[in-house]
């Protein structure tokens, strides 16, 4: 004896409500991971997180309108650092300038 059962018709009813529930999920996972800039925010954590992106942004040593003369020695060995250039133990202000030039010319 069967307590739920469905029609032919009713059948057919949930199918279709299921495949295109199914559809609408599928589709909005294709947009989220290619715009991920449009997920909501109930969707990736809080909404004040910042993006991976910005993470990274954050994590380089940028300098602006500033002649590689002009850098302080951890400015100069920091961005060496980044271009994975070894810097000697012993290299003078000079000596590290001429570096981030010759890598800067490249």
């Amino acid at each position: 004896m069967t307590y739920f059962a469905l029609s032919a018709k009713q059948r057919r009813n949930v199918s279709i409500a299921t495949l295109s529930t199914i559809a609408v999920i599928g589709i909005a996972s294709i947009v989220f991971k290619t715009y991920p800039h449009l997920k909501p925010s109930f969707l990736c954590g809080h909404a004040d997180d910042k993006p991976a992106e910005d993470s990274q942004l954050s994590d380089s040593t940028v300098v602006v309108d500033k002649k590689i003369n002009e850098w302080t020695d951890e400015e100069l060995k920091t961005f060496l650092k980044e271009k994975e250039v070894t810097v000697p133990e012993s290299a003078t202000h000079s000596d590290l300038v001429a570096l981030a030039e010759q890598i800067q010319s490249q």
